[in-house]
């Protein structure tokens, strides 16, 4: 049951979920909570404030992993921010979860997925942009993720082009793409 049609309930509106009061003895959600015992809605589950705690607890602890383990194993940094991703998204830490989002989509990329990473690189600049907090560092950090990511696809791209020109025997379109390629390819 969503927290906004549950009886003897009063709510706090947030950025996501709803945090609601609940009287001594209100049942909500098919649980049974003490005199103002907290609950959040968050997807239509009740969460309460310890269990809140506890999954970002839990999130910040993957995140670090995740960290830790990125440059060592991939497979193991995936798995962590994969799972710290989907805890941050229930708690509505819109920062961390950018911050987290753009990590994973950084991995994927290292791991040859960029069609992965590009949803992730979206989400994280929507995440910052919507976000009313200084996160300008962050922003320019996302920002560029979908810049490598972009100028990889674009190298791809015109190195395909390259070779479908080289075999049509079109010269205009060799140089074009050559020059484009080399143009890329300089770091």
């Amino acid at each position: 049951m969503a927290c906004e049609k549950a009886a003897n309930v009063s709510s706090d509106y947030r950025t996501s979920g709803v945090l609601c009061l609940c009287h001594s003895g209100t049942l909500v959600g098919g649980r049974r909570y003490g005199k103002l015992g907290a609950v959040e809605c968050l997807g239509g589950n009740m969460v309460s404030d310890q269990d809140r705690r506890d999954r970002l607890a839990r999130a910040q602890e993957l995140k670090h992993r995740g960290e830790s383990a990125r440059r060592k194993d991939g497979a193991m940094a995936r798995l962590c921010y994969e799972e710290a991703v989907g805890l941050f998204r229930e708690v509505d830490e819109p920062l961390v979860l950018a911050h987290t989002i753009r990590h994973l989509g950084d991995v994927y990329l290292e791991q040859g997925r960029p069609d992965l990473a590009e949803p992730c690189y979206h989400e994280a600049l929507g995440l910052y942009r919507s976000n009313e907090d200084d996160s300008s560092l962050d922003l320019a950090n996302a920002v560029r993720s979908l810049a490598v990511l972009r100028w990889e696809q674009a190298r791809t791209l015109w190195e395909e082009v390259n070779h479908l020109y080289i075999s049509l025997h079109i010269e205009a379109g060799i140089k074009e793409s050559a020059d484009r390629v080399a143009a890329l390819s300089t770091r």
